[in-house]
């Protein structure tokens, strides 16, 4: 119904204006004739009432007195003539007049007229009755009006009114005529008559434009259309033909730098994989500009870690900020819920794009990005912890699932800014206010227009502040909604370091066998390039064919399957496969494609794919997918890691899993377990204990510890929840002591070691030292007052640029404290 609305509007719209302008025209018209016979009806009715009282005021004796011609000159008929002349001029008519019967002819008697040429009397011959129709009526006695159109023959323009004159017995002696101009009455009823014409012609015309307007929208809405698909087609082909080589590209780079190791190679390599990813940004910006334009932005609603966000942004950042003179400040409240539910891959991307405008624009000074979260009175995300049991405090807590919220981005840099009169085109498509200012900016000019489009299609917008030649400000909000139980993200600087090592792989795989199709020999030598870290057994073929040929030889665990081959693709080569019964019923099976259109995900899941993964690859999303389909049965240690069992987690709940996070983190989450097993809101299952285990085992044992700490793994592997419940407080209670010890003795020497690298840097005039040494104290969690109250003095001197005056302040600061 919307679509045939939707694809009507138009028509419906000119046939009800048509409808309507008919309606009004009628409906004028009919007042208007109402008017007209209201006028005509007055007229009539006041020239009838003037007859009768002219014939109540002149008597059949006073007319019988005049029979020939000679009592014309009389003065009682002249004195008559004259009483008429005033009659008329009182009653507001044109002619009064007299006639009698004689002889079956009508004879004028007298008249109010002087004028020799038109004036009627005795000596007028006599008018035979057929040639005065409209006054025989009053022989009969009658009182009436002559119809319009219908005069006496020489008498036309008038519009009489009769009335008998009666003698003393009763009988019609003579009949009057009062005759009045009826000029104004039919001019009127022309008018009218012209007025609906004219109405009925602009109805008719505007149908008539409105059906041709219609057919032409029509018509130019079916070419636009297939102008539309077949655009969109072309971007779906060059999505597919320009994204696998660059798979090729960005993946043998990839290997290249596995593989080669020389400083010269390494930094060709980084160049190929700059080019490509600049390249692949391109590509990306112009499918979304499609998209957008053509109504299918697909705004996802999943859950997604913040701080997995925030870290992705700002290395991508970091990394393109290269050797640039710039510091990089971030600013992220610790409020912010840690998991968010929304659509993960487009807040990226508005980050991205703000971020790498500043970076684009920027070439000394700073670049600062904060991040704060705004919401209801009624989402109560709360700084204060939950209550365990016996008063002990718990995890923080948040909103309620589905609470809504507003993220607030704000990036500022000191970069040339934007002149004043290019500000009205900053975020309109394909317009770049870079242009006049250098002609070395590259970039299509999308990015800020898709930024817009983005945050307004999640409910939020995009603003921006600028001084030429001082900087610039961007500020960016959309609505998400807190998930459920999320606690606030808490502070980043922890998780940068852990970020780092999230890209090495958690266990080997030698049982498990995968089997890659693709007809590109390039994107194979990737995928397989990719994979060795696991050492998997991987097989390789160029078609689905042999693919078909290979699954009936070898049982395998995994098949990747490339979507568009030569021959059957990848959509017809499953169906066969499937058809084949047995293991390749179920044998899980992954679209492996360039094909990154929206919707393209959901089209593979359709088709009866188990998974997809787009080309080029990225190797979080590899090995992601990798850890979901490797079961624990063929999984193996990495050798000479001594990593913990790997566990799936979000990061949230088990991203402390790894033995280098730090023991604070350890620590807080060890007491969101205890927490859950004392309070028991969460489903505590044979998972949730496994998690449990693996973090025991991944954290430091203090020797005192040991056993209780073994026991408590043992406890989770076996999923026994009374003995966690026993072992687990006074565990939390004892790691704790033995951490809020180790922060005390530890803090105020890292510190301080790190205020002495910072002033190296500023001594030596070392940029990145400097960024680095202000990155380890933003990281600093366990500050005193007094502490914090010097990060933030040098912070501001970083921001502004005073290196003296930081200087000068860490000169004061280590004299007092070694004094």
């Amino acid at each position: 119904m919307k679509k045939f609305f939707e694809s009507y509007s138009l028509l419906f719209f000119f046939v009800t204006t048509s409808v309507t302008v008919l309606g009004v025209s009628l409906y004028s018209r009919s007042l208007v004739n109402f008017f007209v016979e209201t006028s005509d009806y007055n007229i009539r009715q006041r020239l009838c009432e003037t007859a009768k009282r002219l014939s109540a005021q002149i008597t059949a004796e006073e007319l019988d007195a005049f029979r020939t011609a000679a009592d014309m000159e009389r003065p009682e008929y002249q004195a008559l003539r004259l009483r008429l002349v005033e009659f008329a001029k009182d009653a507001d008519v044109l002619y009064v007049y007299f006639l009698r019967e004689e002889n079956g002819k009508l004879q004028y008697i007298v008249d109010n007229d002087f004028d020799e040429k038109t004036r009627v009397g005795l000596d007028t011959p006599p008018e035979p009755r057929e040639r005065v129709p409209n006054n025989l009526p009053a022989l009969e006695g009658k009182v009436g009006v002559s119809p319009l159109g219908v005069y006496n023959p020489g008498w036309d323009g008038l519009l009489t009114s009769y009335a008998p004159v009666y003698d003393r017995e009763g009988k019609v002696a003579a009949i009057l005529g009062v005759d009045l101009n009826d000029e104004m009455v039919v001019g009127s009823r022309l008018r009218v008559r012209v007025l609906g014409m004219l109405e009925i012609t602009a109805v008719i015309l505007v149908f008539a434009s409105g059906i041709f307007g219609f057919r032409r929208y029509r018509r130019e809405a079916h070419a636009a259309k297939d102008a539309n698909n077949a655009k969109s087609h072309f971007l779906s082909r060059m999505s597919h033909e320009i994204r696998t080589p660059m798979n090729a590209v960005i993946g043998m780079s990839d290997l290249a730098a596995r593989e080669y190791g020389t400083p010269q190679g390494r930094e060709y390599i980084a160049d190929i994989q700059q080019a490509g990813t600049n390249l692949l940004a391109v590509i990306n910006d112009i499918l979304d500009f499609s998209k957008i334009e053509s109504g299918k932005l697909n705004i996802r609603n999943e859950a997604y870690e913040a701080a997995s966000l925030f870290v992705d942004v700002l290395t991508i950042i970091r990394i393109r900020l290269g050797a640039k003179d710039v510091r990089f400040i971030s600013d992220i409240a610790p409020d912010i819920p840690a998991t968010i539910t929304g659509d993960v891959a487009r807040v990226r991307e508005i980050l991205i794009n703000l971020l790498s405008n500043a970076v684009k624009y920027t070439e000394q000074g700073f670049i600062t990005f904060t991040a704060r979260c705004r919401r209801d009175a009624a989402a109560g995300l709360r700084p204060e912890r939950h209550q365990g049991a016996g008063g002990d405090a718990g995890p923080p807590v948040v909103s309620k699932a589905g609470d809504s919220i507003t993220l607030i981005f704000k990036v500022t840099d000191s970069g040339i800014g934007i002149r004043r009169e290019a500000m009205s085109s900053l975020f309109t498509d394909f317009s770049r206010v870079g242009d006049t200012r250098s002609g070395m900016i590259e970039g299509t000019g999308l990015g800020l227009s898709i930024t817009r489009q983005l945050c307004r299609a999640m409910g939020g917008d995009v603003t921006a502040e600028s001084e030429h030649g001082v900087g610039s400000t961007f500020t960016a909000t959309i609505r998400q909604s807190a998930a459920a139980d999320s606690a606030p993200m808490g502070a980043l600087g922890g998780k940068m370091a852990l970020r780092a090592e999230s890209a090495s792989i958690a266990f080997i795989a030698p049982d498990f066998r995968v089997l890659v199709v693709d007809d590109n020999a390039a994107n194979l030598k990737v995928v397989t390039g990719l994979l060795l870290p696991y050492e998997m057994q991987v097989d390789a073929c160029r078609s689905g064919a042999e693919a078909l040929s290979l699954v009936q030889k070898n049982e395998y665990d995994l098949v990747f399957m490339d979507h568009m081959m030569l021959g059957m693709d990848g959509v017809e080569t499953l169906a066969a496969l499937r058809d084949l019964g047995g293991r390749c019923e179920t044998l899980p099976v992954v679209a492996f494609t360039a094909n990154a259109m929206s919707g393209m995900k959901e089209f593979f899941l359709k088709k009866g794919f188990d998974d997809y993964l787009s080309k080029p690859i990225e190797l979080p999303k590899l090995n992601e997918l990798i850890e979901s389909r490797v079961p624990a049965a063929k999984r193996q240690r990495v050798p000479g890691e001594g990593r913990a069992k790997a566990v799936s987690a979000s990061p949230s709940d088990m991203a402390a899993a790894n033995k280098g996070e730090q023991a604070a983190q350890q620590l807080d989450l060890l007491g969101h377990f205890r927490w859950h097993f004392a309070n028991d809101e969460l489903p505590v299952d044979q998972d949730y204990c496994e998690k449990l285990s693996a973090l025991v085992e991944a954290m430091e044992t203090p020797p005192h510890l040991a056993a209780d700490m073994a026991r408590l793994a043992a406890a989770g592997r076996r999923g026994d929840r009374e003995e966690i419940a026993r072992l687990l407080p006074d565990v939390y209670e004892a790691i704790a002591a033995v951490q809020e010890g180790r922060e005390a003795g530890e803090s105020s020497g890292i510190f301080d070691d790190t205020l002495k690298r910072l002033k190296t840097a500023l001594d030596a005039g070392d940029s990145p030292g400097v960024n680095a040494a202000m990155n380890a104290l933003r990281a600093m969690d366990a500050l005193s007052a007094e502490e914090r109250e010097l990060y933030f003095f040098l912070n501001d001197a970083h921001l502004m640029d005073e290196t003296e005056k930081a200087s000068a302040k860490l000169n004061e600061w280590m004299r007092e404290r070694l004094s």
